[in-house]
């Protein structure tokens, strides 16, 4: 028999029951609560919205088997949207899942899944926050607690328990920032763009090939871990532990630092590369000391046209390249991993008082490389290629007399330097051979303070005339 309400209803329990018989809430909103658990397994209908308050235990770890409120009827008659508040509701079946049409609001409270459930409602997250729990039985992207529709709303969404939630659905109006408590949050088919990004260590983000997400404000807590392929782009300064990239077999994967303004950052922690289709870039305007120490197997592209500075001893594998407008210090012997250097054209190199090793090919087409001091090198071990670039060597203080530029700054006495190369920065020189000049002169230092003393003298000068 259906019972027919006229005025809003509210189960009041707030302990452990199971209710039988079909809820009819009207055209007034029906209420659940306050902190319901148990089951309810008859129909739910109305036209003016549910409000349900459930029980259950938001922690990250998600609190065990613990309490929440089970839906297991049809409750497909009910429209005008429904807003959790509290605690965990779960749908024991495909029919308790409400109509499409009815927008689903987490305001402090969320949709737990102990088995495989896909939503295709469209999901709000008020200034409360929502939670979105999955048992860790859900171990897949496509054995989870899935979201097809879109997603809105400003306040935090927090993944907790240990199995995978999805979403898969339109993405782009929501404006909150992201926690992941638990398991891994996998974005499947749309554009993220989330405020700050939460992390506990031992979760992960899995972001499928060609899709995005991009954290405004930064990273914080724990340690991160990005996985598969996609686009994964910070552009605050983060604050978290440490930072892994699992990149997949398939599918390019980038890992971006910035996106040509003048922010973004991995925090100061260890930055570790896994897979083969890696892309680790920094991509900003001004530039920054990249302390973090950076590992593993990917590509780690500069550009952004900004001054960056390797700092950290590194061991990645699969090279670095420098892109045009933008200069790389290398401030540590290590800085530069263990693989080829690419320097596209106008880009600089600038090898900052130490002998850089671990460099398998250098390829510097139209680019520049500095040597700052006499103590600067970069040792090639493999192939150098340098047609058409600018050894600046005024750094080095070279005095008058023989110099050899294959051995002394690359380590490779076998490459055509004379026919490839410019150098700037000495008054004169001529070639002995393909990679031994002989210097005849060079800049005195008598010169550049004359210079100076007259600029400062011209300023004086037009300062009295102003005044």
């Amino acid at each position: 028999m259906k019972t027919r309400l006229v005025i809003t209803f509210a189960f009041l329990a707030s302990a452990a029951a199971s209710f039988a018989g079909d809820y009819d809430f009207g055209g007034t909103q029906g209420s659940i609560g306050p902190n319901m658990s148990g089951t309810i397994s008859d129909n739910i209908t109305g036209t003016a919205g549910l409000a349900i308050s459930a029980a259950g235990n938001m922690s990250d770890g998600g609190g065990g088997s613990g309490t929440c409120l089970t839906l297991s009827g049809d409750n497909s008659g009910l429209s005008g949207g429904v807003s959790i508040t509290s605690g965990y509701v779960q749908f024991d079946l495909t029919l308790a899942i409400f109509d499409a049409a009815n927008t689903i609001t987490l305001n402090g409270g969320g949709i737990l899944a102990s088995a495989s459930r896909t939503l295709a409602n469209d999901f709000a997250i008020g200034e409360n926050g929502g939670y979105l729990r999955a048992y860790n039985s859900l171990s897949a992207w496509n054995n989870a607690l899935r979201l097809d529709g879109k997603l809105t709303g400003t306040g935090l969404l927090t993944k907790t328990d240990g199995g995978h939630v999805t979403l898969a659905g339109d993405m782009s109006g929501f404006q909150g920032s992201l926690r992941l408590g638990g398991g891994t949050l996998v974005v499947t088919n749309s554009t993220l763009a989330v405020t700050e990004l939460q992390v506990v260590s031992g979760t992960s983000l899995r972001i499928f090939s060609n899709q995005t997400v991009t954290v405004r404000e930064g990273v914080t807590d724990g340690d991160l871990r990005k996985t598969d392929g996609g686009h994964l782009t910070v552009l605050g300064d983060s604050s978290h532990s440490s930072t892994s990239f699992e990149s997949s077999s398939s599918y390019d994967a980038y890992l971006n630092v910035g996106n040509g303004g003048t922010t973004g950052t991995l925090g100061t922690g260890a930055i570790t590369m896994t897979g083969n289709r890696g892309f680790l870039v920094f991509n900003r305007s001004d530039g920054y000391n990249v302390q973090n120490a950076i590992s593993g197997n990917a590509t780690v592209e500069v550009k952004g046209g900004g001054t960056f500075t390797f700092s950290g001893a590194n061991v990645y594998t699969r090279g670095t390249v420098v892109y045009a407008g933008t200069t790389l210090k290398v401030a540590h012997a290590s800085a530069l991993g263990a693989g080829a250097v690419e320097l596209k054209s106008g880009a600089t190199l600038v090898v900052d008082g130490i002998a850089v090793t671990g460099i398998t090919d250098l390829t510097a087409l139209g680019a520049a490389i500095e040597f700052a001091d006499g103590s600067s090198m970069l040792g090639v071990s493999g192939t150098l290629t340098l047609d058409g670039a600018t050894l600046y060597l005024a750094g080095l203080g070279l005095g008058t007399g023989s110099f050899d530029v294959g051995s002394v700054l690359f380590g490779n006495t076998s490459y055509d330097y004379q026919n490839n190369i410019t150098i700037s920065g000495l008054a004169g020189y001529t070639w002995v051979d393909n990679h031994t000049i002989d210097v005849t002169a060079v800049p005195e230092p008598s010169t550049y303070a004359f210079a100076g003393l007259a600029l400062i003298g011209g300023m004086m000068i037009l300062r009295r005339r102003r005044g």
